[in-house]
């Protein structure tokens, strides 16, 4: 998603900077309490040191995705209680709002690869 594309969804969506910002603090969030339980698993399964093991930044961004716990996070830091609009992110149903955290998800994470 370019940058005009995000700022056109995020007009239409009525998003503001503040919410996208909180998003992207979320998924950071989620992958710092999943993150650990991940590479430990990983590690295992290679049969290496959980130090030794990292993983690629697109797998990063698709278990915090799955993990459906930027919701939770923005719920718990009273943020969907600030700026009920956000809510629209978690409507499966609507492409465009899932394409969006999509990219703020994606943007949160800028290292190739992820590990201990």
């Amino acid at each position: 998603m370019t940058k005009a594309q995000r700022a056109k969804t995020m007009a239409a969506l009525g998003l503001t900077e503040e919410v996208m910002t909180e998003v992207r603090s979320a998924a950071n969030g989620v992958w710092q309490y999943i993150g650990g339980d991940v590479l430990d698993a990983v590690a295992m399964e290679r049969g290496k040191c959980v130090n030794a093991v990292t993983i690629p930044r697109s797998h990063v961004i698709e278990l915090v995705m799955d993990a459906d716990r930027i919701e939770d996070k923005l719920k718990t830091s009273r943020v969907l209680a600030k700026h009920p609009e956000a809510k629209v992110l978690f409507d499966y149903k609507n492409v465009t709002a899932r394409d969006l955290l999509r990219a703020e998800v994606k943007a949160a994470f800028t290292f190739a690869r992820y590990g201990m």
